[in-house]
């Protein structure tokens, strides 16, 4: 719906754009020298990975990405999970 969209677009672009931007493409490697932030329009990257694993990174972290912790529930990572899954170009 719409208003779920909308709110995922917008919980992306207040805690995750800094970094992924807010196109989803990634970024500039970190100032210390660590990898870039993910590029949610790779296609590998998508496949690779179900919601529930991309929740469990934005809740717990991984590498250089860092926990969130409990800042947000389980609806809210679905609409963070989603909006991530609408970076990928579709086929047409």
């Amino acid at each position: 719906d719409g208003t779920a969209a909308a709110e995922g677009r917008q919980l992306f672009e207040s805690a995750c754009a800094r970094c992924h931007g807010a196109d989803g493409r990634g970024g500039l490697p970190a100032p210390d020298g660590g990898p870039a932030p993910r590029n949610f329009h790779d296609a590998a990257f998508q496949a690779s990975r179900s919601d529930e694993d991309l929740k469990n990174v934005i809740r717990h972290g991984k590498g250089a990405m860092p926990s969130f912790g409990n800042m947000f529930d389980n609806r809210q990572l679905t609409l963070l999970a989603a909006q991530i899954r609408a970076f990928v170009p579709r086929k047409s």
